[in-house]
């Protein structure tokens, strides 16, 4: 049996030594897909044909001809699921998982010598939208029951509550606020913010939120923060009771001024390494200001000797440890903080 190609027409030309009553030419359009050799049948030429106005982006319509009974028959190189063919939508998938859209995957297709993406590339992220909202909803749900259990069954449960950006800086159109328990250390919600929004473009009413992001308004995200906790109740079936915050935003007085859960408030926990990295910055500026003035012994505030980026360093570290160190008592911690201040003071 021989295979020639001429043209995107392919010929399989084989000779029988008897003959049968029927060619089986779909038995052989399906051995031929399916990559297995023909069954031996009575035939002189079979040509497999792609049919150029059949195509649908990589999937394209196969049509395999029997000249010698001149029977032919048809399928689609790729499977149809959720009317959309796979080979297609794994195109998509490929495309969104490394960030990209239909004007890399054009480019792609046409380096590799494929056929063109298909022409309405966007439509398959409403499809991926909607399957990645049912399996992300389901694990934070369970995330949620964990975290309920942990707490010994009590649905008041702690998140520590942060918020990222597409681009640095105070030019990114995109943003997200997530809300991670606690407890098991999972994400439990989140709330994605955008200034553009790819599927709503050319439409009159765009029913998504809108992220302000200026220097003024210091990223306003706090507008995601009080979204996320205004359906805890009713999304996640658990209240937040505890914030736990970076405190460089306003999203806990936004959540304790709209009063979330009527008469229960929202506690303020506070982050070891956020309070120990406010000294070292305060101290950094201090340094940053006062350089080239000279103090009162005619000295400048660092050099040798004197306060540097290392002693500041050193000083943000045993501040952090003399916090931990005396949880249990103000005093303690106060006395300790103070040592640190003598010890380098002497030295």
């Amino acid at each position: 049996m021989i295979l020639t190609s001429r043209r995107r027409h392919f010929y399989l030309v084989g000779e029988s030594k008897h003959k049968v009553g029927a060619c089986g030419v779909n038995n052989q359009a399906s051995a031929v897909l399916a990559g297995n050799e023909l069954p031996f049948v009575a035939f002189k030429k079979i040509e497999l044909r792609e049919d150029l106005k059949s195509r649908r982006g990589l999937a394209v319509s196969l049509e395999i001809i029997c000249h010698n009974c001149e029977e032919s028959t048809s399928t689609m190189s790729s499977k149809i699921s959720n009317k959309c063919y796979d080979v297609n939508l794994r195109l998509t998938y490929g495309m969104r998982a490394i960030g990209k859209g239909g004007a890399a995957a054009r480019i792609f297709c046409g380096l590799m010598n494929l056929p063109p993406p298909p022409a309405k590339f966007e439509r398959h992220n409403s499809l991926f939208l909607n399957v990645l909202k049912t399996i992300s909803e389901d694990s934070m749900n369970a995330a949620v029951h964990e975290a309920v259990i942990a707490n010994d069954n009590n649905s008041n449960i702690a998140v520590a509550v942060d918020g990222t950006w597409h681009k640095r800086g105070y030019s990114s159109l995109n943003g997200v606020v997530c809300a991670t328990s606690v407890e098991n250390r999972k994400v439990i919600d989140f709330e994605a913010l955008t200034k553009y929004c790819s599927s709503c473009k050319g439409k009159r009413n765009h029913v998504k939120i809108v992220l302000k992001i200026s220097k003024d308004s210091v990223r306003e995200w706090n507008v995601g923060v009080l979204s996320i906790f205004q359906r805890s109740e009713t999304s996640r079936k658990a209240c937040y009771t505890q914030y736990l915050g970076d405190g460089d935003s306003k999203g806990f007085l936004t959540i304790k001024e709209a009063k979330v859960y009527g008469d229960t408030e929202v506690e303020k926990l506070e982050y070891v390494g956020h309070v120990q990295k406010r000294m070292g910055t305060r101290l950094r500026n201090i340094l940053k200001m006062s350089k080239g003035i000279k103090l009162s012994d005619g000295k400048n505030i660092s050099g040798r000797g004197r306060i540097t980026l290392k002693e500041v360093d050193s000083i943000q570290h045993y501040y952090g440890l003399a916090i931990c160190k005396n949880l249990s008592s103000v005093e303690d911690v106060k006395r300790t903080i103070w040592a640190i201040y003598f010890h380098k003071l002497s030295t």
